[in-house]
């Protein structure tokens, strides 16, 4: 079976990435109650980080920028042990995470748009992309929060009014895995016009992403 093998590189492309991405949201969770949460999800998040700039091939206009990016982005998802924390640095650590997996997503999104066959490395890149889409949107809902709190309300009780830290991602993240897929549960709401506008351009995104990356793939599987 061909785990995501190109066989014009002979190289593992996006598996890795894959369950990287994978592994950073579905692992933090359990630890949730316990001091190793932020260590745990810090450690997941640098893995994401790095395996994506092993996953990017192509021109320097994808490469340089994303390798610039890769320094600041681990460095500023480690702040906390470096004793920096507060309101100013969790903010930076969004932008250059949102900063570093948009030039990402941007390079897999030409792997696949240019690919001209359907292999399993190309599905596992859309699969990527749309986790990291997901990854993305919750840096950014945790800024708005930051900048307009507060901009969200949660039926469950949570206090997110002056939080600025880690365990807010796991938050942020679930919301907008939800939004992206345009489920949506109820349980937390954007109340905020920033928030709300940035929730109903992810749920167009969610939707774009399946109608046109999805219906190339076919059609190129078809072909």
């Amino acid at each position: 079976m061909n785990l995501g093998i190109d066989k014009q590189t002979n190289e593992f492309r996006f598996i890795f990435l894959l369950a990287s991405l994978f592994g950073a949201i579905l692992i933090p969770p359990h630890f949730g109650d316990s001091t190793l949460f932020n260590v745990v999800w810090e450690v997941g998040f640098s893995a994401v980080l790095i395996v994506a700039m092993y996953s990017v091939t192509g021109p320097r206009a994808f490469l340089l920028p994303a390798l610039i990016l890769l320094v600041p982005t681990l460095a500023s998802t480690w702040l906390d042990h470096f004793g920096v924390s507060g309101r100013l640095a969790f903010y930076i650590d969004n932008l250059t995470s949102i900063a570093f997996l948009s030039i990402i997503v941007a390079a897999l999104l030409r792997y696949i748009l240019s690919a001209q066959r359907v292999t399993t490395n190309v599905i596992y890149a859309s699969m990527c992309v749309y986790l990291m889409l997901g990854l993305i949107w919750a840096a950014i809902y945790a800024n708005i929060n930051l900048f307009y709190e507060p901009a969200f309300a949660v039926s469950s009780g949570v206090e997110l009014v002056g939080v600025a830290g880690d365990e807010v991602m796991g938050f942020f993240t679930y919301y907008s895995m939800i939004t992206l897929s345009t489920l949506g549960y109820g349980d937390i709401v954007p109340t905020h016009k920033v928030a709300q506008a940035w929730a109903a351009v992810q749920a167009m995104v969610g939707q774009f992403y399946i109608a046109v990356v999805m219906a190339r793939l076919v059609s190129l599987h078809m072909r």
